[in-house]
């Protein structure tokens, strides 16, 4: 009889698609979830008659019509869906969310149950590794009085340290659960991690472990990463909490949850109230500390974030736990690309709408850049945390293995090589000196760029030293070896002053493009070109106008002329502008 059914995925991004995909959900009390995709069951008439779908590792969404449900239709639609994840993650663990009434089915399909509320259930496949993490929860050091905590920490700022101080003062263990986060956030959970475990390594009482998919997680708790409170949520916190009070707490022999209060975020807030009537009655006290302020605002994880993003890097360092330091630093350097690239207009330079001079490259190539360039200065930050000032002979070897896996995520193609070195520099300079509680101002970091920048040696053999031989030019390390002092003088305290008035990060650039021997120009136009851009660029940056930087920009495109020297400049600029007061 199945052979008259077909499964094939559902296109969510076509609208009629989708509004079957919906009013299928809705007979069965159901609505769309935010999926990555979807697999629906056809009949013959074409009739979509049941679907599922997943988000990251979770099932969700499953429904079939019930004139079908005693054929194996959900055993072949639930297969499929999980041959799909470990398709593209081998071995994952796979989760399902689904109504309380479905338990026996999915049950009889190998998954065991996580936890239940009164409106849905959690199961897991395989079915014993929710019983062999709460194994190692329990094998964690014993006390009488026991506190649990539940934390993002994305990442870790003064105030969970502050709150985890608190806490520890007041029992004999503290254990503090780090949840996954999302998958698509800024930061690693295995980055969150480490910061948070050295951030508390001084609270010998104090225990970090990982949540994985049973707190506060993608699978139990989807609308916590949205930041929507919806009548969903409800739900969602009903189950989680279940879950923590009827299985995580006891493994932890916690009898008592520690939250700081949270006068900002709605969905936060709702949680803790939700907290606050449904653990009691299991037996588990609430406890509510009040959070730790920072010029008269509460800190939190999502205001350092925002600062970042703000370009008030420097507030976000004030607020975050010196162990988030590398990851603070990491996000504003790729934070700086990433505003560098979606300026626009720019000329003969990759923007959102257009690809400059290159044929190579576009936005997206250089967004996938960007990511892996976080990760490369995360690391370089890491690594320069030391007493000693990190050496040329070490960062040139951590630049070298990033310029290799930059290449690879790029296939092949150039898209940061020189702004992995001068960023990387400013990274680890910057690292150095917070570690050393030493202020960060442009011209300490432009000094500690110029003492590291003493140790490497000038390229041979390559495009650039080529260039720089040819024309007699200054190359990047040249501009390294003296701070970047064009920069200092020049370029930022110029943005400063000018900072409220319209395009000034294109009249920025353009003053960078007129002063900078740019190795990119006279490699793609020889002197006749690179004096064409400059010369320009100069009359650009004294005589603005939007008319006049369109018109340049065709130019440079028909010349194919890129100045990406200026465009890592740019971006120097903006992260030592974002990290310094």
């Amino acid at each position: 009889m199945n052979a008259v059914f077909d499964l094939r995925t559902v296109p969510l991004s076509s609208a009629r698609f989708r509004k079957q995909a919906e009013e299928l959900l809705g007979r069965h009390g159901l609505r769309l979830d935010p999926l990555d995709e979807m697999v629906g069951i056809y009949d013959c008439d074409d009739r979509l008659r049941g679907c599922g779908g997943y988000l990251h590792t979770t099932l969700k969404c499953i429904a079939i019509d019930e004139e079908l449900q005693d054929n194996d239709l959900a055993s072949r639609l639930v297969s499929e869906l999980m041959n799909r994840i470990w398709a593209d993650k081998p071995g994952a663990r796979i989760t399902l969310f689904t109504k309380p009434k479905n338990e026996a089915l999915f049950a009889s399909l190998g998954f065991g149950l996580i936890g239940r509320s009164s409106q849905a259930i959690l199961m897991e496949t395989p079915k014993a590794a929710f019983a062999s993490w709460l194994n190692a929860l329990s094998s964690l050091p014993h006390g009488d009085k026991v506190a649990a905590m539940v934390m993002n920490a994305n990442p870790a700022t003064r105030g969970h340290v502050y709150l985890i101080e608190q806490t520890a003062k007041e029992f004999d263990r503290v254990r503090v659960v780090l949840i996954d986060g999302d998958p698509e956030g800024p930061f690693t959970k295995e980055e969150r991690m480490a910061a948070l475990k050295e951030a508390v390594a001084h609270l010998k009482n104090v225990d970090v472990v990982a949540s994985g998919p049973y707190a506060v997680s993608q699978a139990t708790f989807p609308t916590y990463f949205l930041k929507k409170l919806t009548d969903a949520s409800d739900v969602q916190m009903e189950l989680d909490l279940n879950i923590f009070a009827d299985s995580i707490a006891p493994a932890l022999g916690a009898s008592v949850r520690v939250v700081g209060e949270e006068p900002l975020d709605l969905l936060t807030a709702a949680y803790n109230e939700t907290m606050l009537r449904v653990l009691p009655q299991k037996g588990i006290e609430v406890k509510v500390h009040s959070r730790l302020e920072s010029e008269g605002k509460p800190i939190s994880a999502s205001r350092l974030r925002k600062a970042i993003a703000e370009g008030r890097g420097s507030e976000a360092l004030e607020i975050a736990a010196p162990a988030s330091a590398p990851l603070v630093l990491a996000h504003a350097a790729a934070q700086a690309l990433t505003s560098e690239l979606e300026l626009t207009p720019k000329p003969g330079l990759v923007t959102p709408d257009s690809t400059g001079a290159h044929t190579d490259m576009d936005a997206a190539l250089m967004r996938r850049s960007i990511k892996a360039m976080r990760k490369a200065f995360s690391e370089i930050a890491s690594m320069s945390r030391t007493e000693e000032m990190p050496t040329a002979v070490e960062l040139s070897k951590e630049g070298k293995k990033w310029e290799r896996l930059m290449l690879e995520a790029t296939r092949g193609v150039n898209t940061h090589k020189g702004a992995l070195f001068s960023l990387g520099l400013a990274v680890a300079a910057s690292s150095w000196l917070a570690y050393n509680n030493r202020e960060l101002t442009p011209k300490a970091i432009g000094s500690v760029i110029a003492e590291i920048a003493k140790g490497f040696q000038p390229a041979e053999g390559t495009h650039g030293a080529d260039t720089r031989s040819r024309f007699g030019i200054k190359g990047a390390l040249d501009y390294a070896r003296s701070g970047y002092a064009e920069l200092t003088a020049d370029w930022l305290p110029w943005l400063r002053s000018h900072r409220e008035e319209p395009y000034t990060l294109q009249r920025l650039l353009l003053r960078i493009m007129a002063s900078l021997d740019d190795s990119n120009l006279y490699f793609r136009g020889g002197a006749e070109g690179a004096g064409f851009a400059r010369q320009e660029a100069a009359r650009l940056a004294e005589n603005f106008s939007i008319e006049g930087l369109n018109a340049f920009g065709e130019q440079m495109a028909a010349r194919n002329l890129s100045p990406g020297g200026a465009a890592d400049m740019l971006a120097l600029t903006l992260f030592i502008d974002s990290i310094t007061k």
